[in-house]
Parts: C-alpha cells; sequence; structure tokens
C-alpha cells in the first residue's frame, strides 16, 4: 500500500507529540539531559531560546 509508511510516521509523530508532556516530568533531569543529547537538541527547554539542534 502506497504511503502506508507515511501514515505510521505521522500517526507516531502525534501519539508522541501528545504523551510527552506528561511522560516528560516523570524522568530525572539527568535522564531528561541525556535522551535530549541522543536526539541531538541541546540547551535548557525551559528557556526555548537557548536550545540548538545538531544538523549532520
Amino acid at each position: 500500500m502506497i504511503g502506508l509508511g507515511t501514515i505510521i510516521n505521522t500517526a507516531a509523530i502525534v501519539h508522541g507529540g501528545i504523551i510527552s508532556p506528561f511522560a516528560g516530568k516523570r524522568f530525572k533531569p539527568e535522564q531528561r539531559a541525556s535522551i535530549n543529547k541522543a536526539c541531538g537538541a541541546f540547551g535548557d527547554w525551559s528557556d526555548p531560546s537557548t536550545v540548538e539542534f545538531l544538523i549532520v
């Protein structure tokens, strides 16, 4: 089926966007920092002007 991957990817992104505000509070600050580094996002998320993304 053409477009199935796009549908699954879109659903995963929407699901992650809905779940992340609730699940993020359950992690310790050190764990959140590690996850942000693994995703390529650096900075203090409480101040969006300090967030930088690693572009490879």
